[in-house]
């Protein structure tokens, strides 16, 4: 009884503080202390992320994918400083890079990125569309799913561009 009485005077006693700041700065609080948090899931998801690029490895058609992805993901990581986009192309936040990398590596285990052409990418594509892979749900994706595999692989080529793939050629997917 008197551990929950002192309970109650310390959560009065914290009432009356925070009643004599202005509303103004304990919103700013609470939204800095959300963001703070939201922004530790993020970084969390992300970095699982960039462990599943080399875990799953040997899923690839190509092993060596695993590299790629992991070369493109710290040059256009707006927190690393040794690598750098290519040219025209800015860094990318981490809640960006995540599914990003994610659709690469989906696309790696179809297909080798690094030894493919513009007709074999569009393919995949359409079958990632019509849903006619194993992995791939049944009646497929939606424009909006197929258009973050577009812009991934369109970064991923500009990036990479001794694979011979010219990114134009990778159809643009508008959102439904």
């Amino acid at each position: 009884l008197y551990i929950f009485v002192d309970i109650i005077r310390a959560e009065f006693r914290v009432c009356r503080i925070l009643s004599s700041f202005p509303i103004q700065y304990l919103q700013s609080y609470i939204w800095t202390a959300h963001i703070s948090i939201g922004m530790g899931e993020k970084l969390d998801r992300f970095q699982s992320e960039v462990r599943r690029v080399t875990e799953q490895q040997d899923e690839y058609v190509n092993p060596v994918n695993a590299e790629a992805i992991k070369k493109f993901i710290d040059a256009y990581n707006e927190d690393n400083i040794v690598e750098t986009p290519p040219k025209g192309e800015q860094t990318l936040s981490v809640t960006t890079l995540t599914p990003y990398s994610s659709k690469l590596r989906g696309f790696a285990k179809e297909l080798d990125l690094l030894d493919t052409t513009e007709i074999e990418i569009k393919e995949l594509l359409q079958r990632f569309k019509e849903g006619s892979l194993a992995n791939v749900k049944e009646g497929g994706l939606a424009n909006g799913s197929l258009r973050l595999y577009a812009i991934a692989l369109q970064k991923f080529y500009r990036l990479h561009s001794d694979a011979g793939i010219d990114p134009s050629e990778i159809p643009t997917i508008k959102q439904e």
